[in-house]
């Protein structure tokens, strides 16, 4: 038997497109969908992918993000144009000490490191200069776009980064890690009321209960105890947030999808424009139907395969 020994099949956007009007009988087997019929079906899809968020299964975009928390700050902004959070951060150490106005700081490494690039340097009064990388001088030496606010020791923790995340379409969990040891310890979820009726909401210490605010643009986390000194110096958020699907803005490029959901979305996408290609009412509902089955299937598959243990709480 001879097989492919390939398992990385794909389609693009407007193969997908053309696909879905063939086999709705709306164009002949190789032809191609007209400019307006290709730019509504474009609409129609993206559509169709961000209604599919609100299941909230989708494992695949399970990222894990770091927050770099701020002494004494009571929320984080997390989006595009929110607070210092990333699904790529980078961390190295001062190996020379650097004082206030400093702009040439060496560490352990620049590895990763870019121009441009997002950097916090953290001071010894705990808070943390932010600025952007000038050049990466060598192996070891990068230089600040604007010069320290504060003296930094040596072993001093460095942040950088260059994108932050955009908006989470959820927040799955959040952990505090202490990065020298690397320990990970759950920050408990709070409900809104739970949230609001705390008193004291800028009470430092270690960050032990938060609060998901979704919005839009920039998403709002609050924490609670907000971060001392100790906690801003040494330990950063793990965010476990479930990504947005990227939009599908070209005709070449690929869904964010794994191949076993290819056939709920082609279904799905068909039922969907099925009326304005002139399907009877019959049809449609079969469609619906054939597409109802092909999404429950793919759903059933996107789930993590563990135990789940339910036990009474007492008080």
């Amino acid at each position: 038997m001879a097989i492919s020994g390939s398992v990385n099949y794909s389609i693009n956007r407007d193969e997908f497109i053309a696909l879905a009007y063939e086999d709705l009988g709306a164009i002949r087997t190789g032809g191609t969908p007209s400019a307006d019929e290709v730019s509504y079906s474009v609409n129609k899809l993206n559509i169709l992918l961000k209604a599919w968020m609100a299941h909230g299964l989708q494992l695949w975009v399970t990222k894990e993000a770091t927050l770099i928390p701020a002494k004494g700050q009571e929320s984080y902004s997390l989006g595009p144009s929110g607070d210092h959070c990333s699904l790529s951060m980078g961390k190295t150490e001062l190996r020379v000490a650097a004082s206030s106005t400093d702009t040439t700081m060496e560490v352990d490494s620049t590895s990763g490191m870019n121009a441009l690039d997002n950097v916090g340097v953290i001071t010894d009064d705990g808070t943390i200069h932010w600025t952007k990388i000038a050049s990466v001088t060598d192996a070891d030496t990068f230089e600040l776009t604007t010069g320290l606010d504060a003296d930094a020791a040596v072993d001093n923790h460095i942040y950088y980064y260059t994108n932050k995340i955009d908006r989470p379409n959820e927040v799955v969990s959040v952990y505090r890690r202490h990065y020298d040891d690397k320990n990970d310890v759950e920050v408990i979820r709070m409900s809104r009321e739970e949230y609001y009726t705390l008193s004291d909401k800028d009470v430092e210490g270690v960050p032990v209960n938060c609060f998901y605010d979704p919005q839009l643009t920039n998403s709002v986390l609050y924490n609670w105890t907000t971060a001392d000194s100790t906690f801003a110096k040494n330990s950063v958020f793990i965010v476990n947030i479930k990504k947005p699907f990227d939009d599908l803005d070209t005709a070449t490029d690929d869904f964010e999808f794994p191949q076993e959901w290819y056939e709920a979305i082609l279904l799905n996408f068909q039922s969907h424009i099925a009326k304005h290609v002139g399907l009877d009412a019959q049809e449609r509902v079969l469609l619906r139907q054939d597409a109802q089955e092909a999404l429950d299937l793919a759903l059933g598959f996107d789930n993590e395969q563990a135990s789940i243990f339910i036990q009474p709480e007492y008080n």
